[in-house]
């Protein structure tokens, strides 16, 4: 398995998974939150995150920044800087376009390129998957990100606040855990980075 550009490859194999599986209405907005709802089931089940992407909160739900600019870009035929290796490799797996009979911008379809690529994903991630994918299969953009603003990480986020790992978790005792990890990475890194 590649392991250069590791999450976006996560995420375009992600994507895949949601063709793969005949997930309906699939644009830009409905992956953004069907995203964050597979970190946000994940965290509450393991504690970790599974694309390791911070979200931000925007008027139509949680987006994870990264990705949103990396398509956006894609979208626009302009390379952002910032993301320009990682729009190469997602654009090895998906293709992007406005559908033809569509004359509104913001309207996008993914079209795969290369098959889904289960290595990227444990049991635990793929059955996670599969539950998003059950609950968000058939409702459209507007209807997942009505859902996505019942979620308290992003009723108590301000407008292009991030929105902690922390506070996608729904209860406390995994609040802290992910609180106190992320403290101890700092402090590693802290200390590392002092000894070079």
């Amino acid at each position: 398995m590649k392991t250069k550009n590791y999450k976006i490859r996560k995420v375009a194999n992600a994507i895949i998974y949601f063709l793969d599986n005949n997930v309906k209405y699939l644009g830009t907005t409905k992956i953004m939150k069907l995203l964050f709802f597979a970190d946000k089931y994940f965290i509450n089940e393991t504690s970790k995150t599974m694309f390791n992407y911070s979200y931000i909160k925007r008027e139509r739900g949680p987006v994870p920044t990264e990705i949103h600019s990396i398509i956006k870009s894609i979208q626009a035929g302009s390379e952002d800087i910032d993301y320009q290796n990682d729009e190469q490799v997602f654009q090895e797996y998906l293709k992007i376009s406005r559908p033809a009979n569509s004359d509104n911008r913001s309207n996008t379809e993914f079209q795969k390129i290369k098959d889904f690529d289960k290595r990227f994903f444990s049991s635990k991630q793929l059955e996670i998957l599969n539950r998003v994918i059950s609950e968000f299969k058939d409702i459209d953009k507007n209807e997942i990100s009505e859902i996505s603003h019942n979620e308290k990480c992003w009723k108590f986020a301000k407008i292009g606040e991030q929105i902690g790992f922390s506070e996608m978790a729904d209860n406390k005792t995994t609040q802290n855990h992910i609180r106190e990890t992320s403290r101890e990475y700092e402090n590693f890194r802290k200390n590392m980075l002092g000894k070079i």
